[in-house]
């Protein structure tokens, strides 16, 4: 899924991975398949956007301000899939 978000810096994307939601899962304590199952929150959509953003190399700040601050958010593209190819998990 890839993620549009402006924080007061202008519009910046990433896309999350496999690896990306493996960072979600350690953070949460949970595992995917909860929000499969459960559906997905505002919470957990921002927190994975914000992991593939940072990975992407952009710099955020950190995750309260930086949900304290979104000015418009956008998620397109497939589902979230953790089974997608996971770019940088082993970096």
């Amino acid at each position: 899924m890839t993620y549009t978000v402006d924080w007061g810096e202008g519009q910046k994307s990433a896309t999350s991975n496999g690896w990306t939601v493996i960072q979600w899962e350690r953070k949460t304590k949970q595992k995917f398949s909860t929000i499969q199952r459960n559906g997905v929150g505002l919470e957990d959509m921002y927190l994975i956007a914000w992991i593939a953003l940072r990975d992407a190399g952009h710099v955020v700040p950190d995750f309260d301000k930086f949900c304290k601050s979104v000015i418009s958010f956008e998620g397109s593209g497939a589902e979230l899939n953790p089974t997608d190819a996971a770019a940088g998990a082993d970096e």
